[in-house]
């Protein structure tokens, strides 16, 4: 893993200096129920439209299930997650007739080829979807499927939208996008490599014991070049303290534990995955804070 040492440095140093575009501020600190990221599986579903014209059946080929999971985040001052009382779930705002609207207690709900189809026909105002319909409708571009999330906790609320694709090709080699998985992350001496994030996926680490005021250091995607292009963005954030990140690199964060002031005992880290065709995907971080 590449030393952090010295892009730590950089970024202490920019703290410091007057006029620095670095910030260490409350920018990413989540101090109310949010919706930071919404992740499915698959990522997008893509038809090679012309084994769609040569499907013999006048009915669609068998559609795979989605998977939509939900990153909603209540901050511990505000009862942290326990205060979560359930999920609604919608195509469209308002539902788009046609499909049902449901609620879940969780932040997860898979959908049959029984939703995903008529979702896609309540996208193009209820027509008939036919194979070679499918095909004609996808050469003119992509459809965007709608999924609306609201969570609600006692009278706070927030809503996510997210615009699930649906797209063709020609090409037997144009592959569907996959969700982003980080090349490796450090929290100062900790190292997590990229083959233990994709066997754990998003599941909480710790709780790690921190002191009050003290600095963290987060590297992600050390090794992934593209990630310097854009290639897949991180954005880190905390349910209390500081953040100091600088825009020369969204790839190291320094974060600073709350101070006395703040009564929760433990603080959350999330650090949001998100490529540029919208895939997400995300890693959480327990602390529990020192007396």
């Amino acid at each position: 893993m590449r030393d952090a040492r010295p892009w730590l440095l950089s970024l202490v140093a920019c703290v410091t200096l007057a006029g620095c575009e670095a910030q260490f501020d409350q920018t990413f600190v989540i101090d109310e129920l949010s919706i930071l990221a919404v992740q499915t599986e698959p990522a997008e579903l893509v038809f090679n439209t012309d084994w769609l014209r040569q499907y013999a059946s006048h009915e669609l080929p068998p559609l795979p299930r989605i998977a939509v999971r939900v990153l909603a985040v209540n901050p511990e001052q505000r009862g942290g997650q326990a205060a979560i009382e359930r999920y609604h779930w919608s195509i469209g705002d308002p539902p788009l007739e046609g499909v049902p609207t449901v609620v879940t207690e969780g932040p997860e709900l898979v959908m049959e080829q029984g939703v995903v189809l008529p979702a896609l026909e309540a996208v193009l105002d209820g027509e008939d979807l036919t194979p070679e319909g499918l095909a004609d409708l996808l050469d003119q571009g992509p459809l965007m499927v709608p999924f609306v999330i609201t969570v609600i906790a006692g009278e706070d609320s927030s809503t996510a939208v997210k615009l699930f694709t649906v797209r063709g090709t020609t090409e037997p080699e144009d592959e569907a996008n996959q969700t982003p998985i980080a090349e490796g992350l450090s929290m100062d001496d900790r190292v997590w490599s990229e083959e233990s994030l994709e066997v754990i996926g998003g599941v909480a680490f710790g709780p790690y014991t921190k002191d009050r005021e003290q600095e963290v250091v987060f590297e992600i995607d050390p090794d992934d070049p593209s990630a310097d292009d854009g290639d897949v963005e991180t954005t880190m954030f905390v349910t209390g303290g500081t953040i100091g990140w600088s825009p020369e690199s969204m790839r190291v964060w320094v974060q600073q534990t709350p101070g006395e002031d703040y009564e929760p005992e433990q603080v959350r880290v999330f650090l949001v995955l998100r490529d540029p065709q919208g895939a997400q995907s995300w890693v959480t971080i327990e602390q529990r804070l020192s007396p």
